[in-house]
């Protein structure tokens, strides 16, 4: 039998107090939210190698994601947007030995999280000709955390490749193995002392993980979870 609500009406003083409470309501901030672990969806993702260099592994499972570069070369990136800080989990089980992020042919890395910016007003991209012709994501500038190197800890550096590109040291090569490790970047305060006010918020547009051996010929495995981008 179903059961029957009998209509309510509230006392006026009753719907007073309820308008204050939804006014005070109205004036908190909201809440920061928080958008689903990014790597839950392996179909959102698509993998960007680099033409006559073996193809780095990456492989969803255990609710992460696996990456694995024996000299090889690769990203996975997806489509992302409306966001300001980028949060994630990361560990590195096997390493690679260090080498300098700063310099061109020796910037080898176990494991890098990126976030890819267009602002839409230069034909000079990442990927040069190669986004037309293999239909490479558009990006204008890149802001690279890299597990690696032989940099300190929070080393900025100047792309080797690409000069509207930072690369961010956030663990050197000799940070312990097989330990996760939490990271979380405010991605505002990032832009602004990496581009000055060159790039915006909205011009944020895929976040990749990628691995790179293929200089020194190594071997390397790593892992990222917990993959989220936070708004307010």
């Amino acid at each position: 039998m179903a059961r029957r609500m009998a209509p309510c009406f509230a006392p006026t003083w009753r719907r007073a107090l309820f308008a204050a409470f939804a006014v005070v309501g109205a004036l908190v901030p909201a809440p920061t939210l928080w958008a689903a672990d990014l790597l839950r969806d392996a179909s959102a993702w698509r993998f960007v190698g680099a033409p006559g260099t073996p193809a780095a592994e990456f492989d969803f499972e255990d609710g992460g994601l696996s990456v694995k570069a024996e000299n090889a070369v690769g990203f996975l990136y997806r489509p992302v947007s409306d966001a300001t800080t980028l949060v994630w989990r990361w560990r590195v089980d096997q390493p690679i030995p260090p080498s300098d992020q700063a310099e061109k042919g020796a910037d080898d890395r176990a494991v890098a999280v990126h976030l890819w910016f267009n602002t839409g007003r230069s034909e000079d991209l990442v990927f040069g000709p190669l986004t037309r012709a293999y239909g490479y994501p558009r990006i204008t500038h890149l802001i690279t955390y890299v597990w690696g190197g032989s940099r300190p800890r929070g080393s900025v550096v100047v792309n080797p490749y690409y000069d509207r590109g930072v690369v961010v040291v956030l663990r050197p090569g000799e940070t312990p193995l097989r330990a996760w490790t939490m990271e979380r970047r405010d991605i505002q305060a990032d832009l602004l002392e990496a581009f000055g006010g060159a790039v915006r918020l909205d011009d944020l547009a895929f976040v990749a993980v990628s691995a790179d051996t293929d200089h020194l010929r190594e071997r390397a495995a790593a892992r990222v979870a917990d993959l989220r981008l936070e708004a307010e």
